[in-house]
């Protein structure tokens, strides 16, 4: 593995065992001791060195290891990860004083490496007395591991399970790809004819980020917006439109709520998740209207973040899934871990070549803050001397992780730009035939008019206006002065609202007036 890789590497491998349950299988071990004091002594116990340093004991008392046995976590979160435990303890109950942390060497062969274990993916835990657990600074050479222990309690050596980490921590992966399918750009309404894309959108292509579609239900329409690429979209300036883009799952709300706390930025209103898709919704009448996604690497650096922090505080407290969640969310609330997360990528300079990368940074920059708030949800006061080293723990660690790595080190940033995505009507008006045959009909069935000539003379927003004349049959007949003729688009058809009068403006009183876009209710009607 490359030795970029190194830590991040560990830590993840650290996650997976960070959950195994203590419960042991066959007798409990028989205890073996050996008497040290205040001057301190090195003894083999159980196969392990034991160091007691001068000073950490106040009188003579007598240390007491147990025999190594099997460990199985038959109901731990990742699934089946097995081990070795161990009790190591002051036959008085006394714990080494303060800074005086003994030293442990164990050697990963017998009954310390269960079968079908490799050294290289050992790790200590310290189980905690409500069975919870956390995890010590520990190394492996020679395949020995060798660790400091500040309290004297039961110790895990648990060992990776590549499987267990795969169904602990699923990867981010690629985004599905979205159905080459063509779909509607273009649609008819009830009463407003034609809505399309309109020609003020930018940034969408064919291959682009998005793909939009459009749909209508009456005179009410969708803009549907479907996400190509394997992250989130924040989803910026809007107008006109009521949106709707709910989190598919909580891996999904945690990366949004992070980008919100990392990267709060007031013109975002929601997010196009990965895989998701945008419902903007409007009535024609109030078109145009438009949706604006940004591609930035907020979000890109938030989800990337989040995969570090799953890494992290499940490496830390040998938690997954929704415990993992509730520890985040209470941590990254607390000042000195938001600051860190926020100076970190802010380093970047929005740098990002892959969220490994990412993930590789924050570790490196922000472990020390984030055991220490995590400390503080469950303090322990032993557990506190030695947070500042979790960061290093566990280098050589790297058994099964190359291929999950490289998983991760693959998903890259893949847009960086705006897409602006513009929803207008086309402006609908009758030809001349439309309008014809259209007064004709209400003229015959109003005034049983039998010839009819109409006009049109302006139109806006789905409504015409122009002027009918009627054949009048007085013997000779003659044909009348033109009546006022308004009518408007529906259903596809034109639809007579108003067809009397003659000279002049219609009076404002005239239900058709409120009816009329402004556009010509301003220019043909009048109040009084």
């Amino acid at each position: 593995m490359n030795r970029k890789h190194t830590r991040l590497a560990a830590l993840a491998v650290v996650a997976v065992l960070a959950v195994a349950n203590s419960a042991c299988t066959g007798d409990e071990p028989d205890p073996i001791d050996a008497k040290v004091g205040p001057a301190g002594a090195t003894v083999n116990l159980s196969g392990m060195s034991v160091t007691v340093p001068p000073g950490a004991l106040k009188s003579e008392t007598e240390l007491v290891v147990t025999s190594p046995v099997r460990a199985d976590a038959d109901e731990a979160p990742f699934g089946l990860n097995t081990g070795t435990s161990v009790h190591i303890t002051f036959r008085n109950g006394a714990q080494p004083a303060d800074g005086k942390p003994l030293d442990v060497a164990i050697p990963l062969t017998g009954k310390f490496r269960p079968e079908g274990t490799t050294p290289d993916t050992a790790l200590l835990y310290h189980v905690r007395p409500d069975g919870t657990f956390r995890l010590m600074p520990a190394t492996v050479k020679d395949e020995t591991l060798h660790a400091q222990l500040p309290h004297l309690s039961e110790w895990n050596i648990l060992y990776v399970n590549n499987d267990a980490l795969t169904r602990g921590f699923p990867l981010p992966s690629a985004a599905r790809p979205v159905s080459p399918d063509s779909c509607p750009v273009q649609v008819t309404t009830t009463s407003y004819g034609k809505v399309v894309i309109g020609g003020g959108s930018k940034g969408w292509t064919k291959d682009g980020p998005v793909k939009p579609c459009l749909s209508a239900n009456g005179d009410e329409i969708t803009l549907s917006i479907k996400n190509k690429i394997n992250y989130l979209l924040p989803v910026a300036a809007t107008s006109g439109f009521t949106l709707t883009s709910p989190a598919k799952d909580t891996e999904e709300e945690m990366v949004r709520m992070l980008a919100g706390k990392i990267f709060p930025d007031s013109r975002v209103k929601t997010h196009l998740g990965r895989d998701g898709e945008l419902k903007a919704t409007a009535p024609a009448s109030k078109l145009p209207a438009t949706v604006e996604l940004i591609g930035d690497p907020s979000t890109f650096l938030a989800e990337s973040t989040w995969f570090a922090l799953k890494f992290m505080v499940g490496m830390i407290e040998g938690k997954t899934g929704s415990e993992v969640v509730n520890s985040i969310k209470l941590i990254v609330d607390t000042a000195d871990v938001l600051t860190c997360l926020q100076n970190t990528l802010k380093i970047s300079g929005g740098n990002v070549p892959s969220m490994g990368d990412v993930a590789e940074l924050l570790t490196s920059k922000c472990t020390e803050p984030i055991t220490k708030a995590l400390e503080a949800l469950a303090p322990t006061d032993w557990w506190s001397q030695f947070w500042k080293r979790i960061g290093v723990i566990a280098d050589g660690v790297v058994g099964g992780w190359n291929n999950f790595w490289t998983a991760v080190d693959g998903i890259r940033m893949q847009f960086n730009g705006t897409v602006h995505i513009e929803v207008v009507r086309v402006a609908i008006c009758p030809t001349a035939t439309e309008f014809q045959d259209a007064a004709a009909a209400a003229n015959k069935r109003l005034h049983g008019a039998a010839k009819s000539k109409a006009a049109m003379a302006d139109c806006a927003d789905g409504w015409a206006y122009g002027r009918t004349q009627t054949w009048l049959d007085y013997g000779g007949g003659m044909w009348s002065d033109g009546m006022q003729t308004v009518m408007h688009y529906s259903n596809g058809t034109w639809v007579v609202d108003h067809l009397a009068g003659s000279d002049g403006l219609i009076l404002g009183e005239d239900a058709v007036c409120g009816k009329m876009p402004a556009a010509l209710r301003n220019k043909h009607c009048r109040v009084g």
